[in-house]
């Protein structure tokens, strides 16, 4: 592979790891309060623990693409400990810098919803 595919999947893997640990922290209410202000909405905590942990196995997916099962094991748990000490700096001194991976909830949230509206309106489906 070449030095730019390597740098590339390395950017990449702490890009997506960096993200997923923004998004389980913002599964938790407190750190939610903090970022984007209120109350999450039902599902959120939820979806973003789920995007979270779809982010952080993505970030595996580029460290096994990039160096192979035997270098990525050493790579991927040291990339998983600076995207969360990353994110808890964030939350610590500059909350609103995470706004942006909300975004993604977002986007997740409207994607669950045509999903729910979908099944609803299938005939045979019986509400509540």
């Amino acid at each position: 592979m070449s030095v730019t595919n390597d740098a590339l999947f390395l950017f990449l893997a702490a890009l997506t790891a960096i993200i997923g640990c923004a998004l389980l922290a913002l599964s938790q209410s407190r750190n939610w309060r903090e970022v984007i202000g209120g109350k999450p909405p039902e599902l959120t905590p939820r979806l973003a623990k789920w995007t979270g942990w779809i982010f952080i196995f993505a970030s595996l997916v580029f460290c096994v693409l990039r160096d192979g099962g035997s270098f990525a094991a050493i790579l991927w748990p040291l990339l998983f400990a600076v995207g969360a000490l990353s994110v808890a700096m964030l939350l610590a001194y500059r909350p609103s810098c995470l706004k942006p991976v909300s975004a993604i909830l977002a986007k997740a949230a409207a994607y669950e919803s045509r999903l729910r509206a979908q099944e609803l309106s299938r005939p045979g489906n019986k509400q509540g």
